[in-house]
């Protein structure tokens, strides 16, 4: 429910009023009442069921006033007839029958009285039944707006000349979706444990995923690369998102995307690219699954949707991320549990094309068709992910044997035997491979001290990857593109890969394949070098 900026009171002249308050705010809260408080020359007072005398907040000081309250605050307030701001805690977040009568009450006390009288109820939840809504107006304390946060991030920073001279965008991301009072606290909290900026803003960012998987959702942890090799194009629209993510990008009145689809078989990447989006723009990122959405009855459905959205919508930056989407709409028109999933839908539909907040949606796909076509189109962005031509993987090879031999060198023709070895291959069946050999090598080297009588110290052997190793690992594994349901359903997506975004441009690189005419020998190229597939022997590895 949206409300009006609790800044709206002073105009608003009602006796009885309540606003939405996050606890970290409350500092805050109150000295903006105490300055109402003094414009209106009334005393400003707070109660909750931690108190058992009234307080009296003045200059920043909350001291206890001989009021005492036994069970009723409302009742005392109105009987006292006392001129003032009464800010009473706790009691509109579960209103029981009797509360709801007392509130009723006391705006018939509150609206006879002759004095200055005015009760706001705050908490962090309002619960306002139906029938109390005209009776008693809402307000909240929203988080900063985008100028805000600007403000306080940049006031901050430079507080701090370690800190002053770099972009503030990273720490603008980071404090995206918590309250201005908790910003506060946790930048002076951690202000201290970090060297730069992006360090610092990776601790904010850090914080608020430690917080937001207190409420039992599952964050899921950054990616273990640093990039997605051999997507270029994809990258570049990654930068982009990411720029509009920048709070200041409403200041033209920009919107940050709403979503996008990662199409492609398993193994291509596609969670990885998830990860990978929710790193660039400083997001929490939320996995789900949809089916566990869906409750005993279509309310119960709707309802967790609705939390789950209502939960997105108010963490600040967020990736919600659904893997293989598609498979949560089979028979999604029909009856039984498809009742539930066609309302689901249109929750989601309604969600992806009104929603404003700082909340994009991934999904990944294996089986576009599959997807209600009403649901496609409201995604801003559909990503292909192919196999990886010779550029793309000399890359993934190089990010993932970087990971263990970072002095690991190949000469070019070592490269293309490889590269010609592994064609087919998905990024995920590379990183397996790569791995699976250092495993294999490693438990070569363990067997081999236990066989002279000798204690295996991994600290006296770096970990080695030759070439005749992987090469070796590659006749252990088929291709999934080899397998002939893969394969067709391969080229059942290439039909319709026009329909979505490339991710990968041209293979520029030096082992980029040449095309051949259908007759045309490849023995020509070989001439004169002695080597065929067959009988070629790979160079000895080169370590730098």
């Amino acid at each position: 429910m949206t409300r009006r900026h609790y800044t709206h009171w002073p105009l608003l002249e009602s006796p009885l009023t309540a606003i939405a308050v996050s606890p970290s705010d409350r500092q805050c809260f109150f000295k903006q009442f105490e300055r109402w408080g003094l414009d209106m020359e009334l005393p400003l007072y707070l109660w909750n069921a931690g108190y058992k005398y009234v307080q009296e907040i003045r200059s920043g000081k909350i001291t206890p006033t001989p009021t005492a309250v036994e069970d009723n605050i409302l009742g005392t307030i109105c009987n006292a007839s006392r001129d003032g701001i009464f800010l009473v805690e706790g009691i509109v977040q579960n209103i029981d029958p009797l509360i709801d009568l007392q509130l009723r009450n006391a705006h018939d006390a509150l609206a006879q009285g002759d004095s200055l009288t005015f009760i706001v109820l705050f908490d962090a939840l309002l619960d306002i039944p139906m029938n109390l809504y005209p009776l008693i107006p809402q307000l909240e304390k929203p988080f900063p707006s985008s100028k805000e946060l600007e403000e306080l991030v940049t006031q901050f920073c430079q507080e701090h000349p370690f800190k002053k001279e770099s972009d503030p965008l990273p720490l603008l991301q980071a404090c995206t979706g918590l309250p201005e009072g908790e910003i506060t606290l946790v930048l002076n909290r951690l202000v201290g444990e970090a060297n730069t900026l992006e360090e610092f803003a990776d601790s904010v960012l850090e914080y608020a995923k430690q917080k937001l998987a207190g409420k039992g959702v599952r964050i899921l942890p950054p990616p273990d690369v640093p990039k997605a090799a051999g997507l270029d194009l994809l990258d570049k629209d990654i930068d982009k998102i990411a720029s509009l993510f920048d709070p200041r990008a409403s200041s033209w009145k920009l919107r940050n995307p709403n979503g996008g689809l990662l199409w492609g078989l398993p193994g291509t990447g596609k969670s990885l690219v998830a990860k990978m989006i929710a790193q660039r723009i400083r997001a929490k990122m939320i996995a789900v699954d949809f089916n566990q959405l869906v409750g005993s009855t279509v309310s119960e459905s709707l309802q967790n949707l609705k939390h789950l959205l209502d939960l997105a919508d108010n963490s600040g930056n967020v990736v919600l991320f659904f893997d293989e989407f598609e498979k949560n709409f089979v028979g999604w028109e029909s009856g039984g549990s498809g009742g539930a999933m066609a309302k689901m839908t249109g929750e989601l539909l309604s969600w992806l094309q009104d929603h404003t907040t700082p909340v994009f949606m991934l999904a990944t796909i294996n089986r576009l068709g599959l997807l209600p076509a009403e649901l496609v189109r409201r995604f801003k962005y559909v990503w292909f992910l192919g196999n990886p031509h010779n550029g793309a993987l000399y890359e993934i090879f190089q990010i993932h044997l970087g990971k263990y031999c970072p002095n690991l060198r190949f000469t070019d023709s070592q490269w293309r035997i490889l590269l010609d070895e592994y064609r087919g291959c998905s990024p995920d069946e590379i990183g397996k491979a790569v791995e699976r050999t250092l495993e294999t090598n490693f438990h070569h080297q363990v067997q081999s001290a236990k066989e002279q009588g000798k204690a295996f110290n991994p600290r006296k052997y770096l970990p080695q990857i030759s070439l005749e190793d992987l090469l070796t690992e590659r006749q252990n594994f088929t291709p999934a593109s080899a397998n002939k349901a893969i394969s067709d359903q391969l080229y059942a997506i290439k039909q319709d890969a026009d329909f979505a975004r490339p991710t990968s441009g041209r293979d520029t690189s030096r082992f980029a394949r040449i095309n051949r005419g259908m007759f045309e020998q490849s023995g020509a190229k070989n001439q004169g070098t002695g080597t065929t597939k067959l009988n070629r022997q790979p160079k000895s590895l080169e370590v730098i």
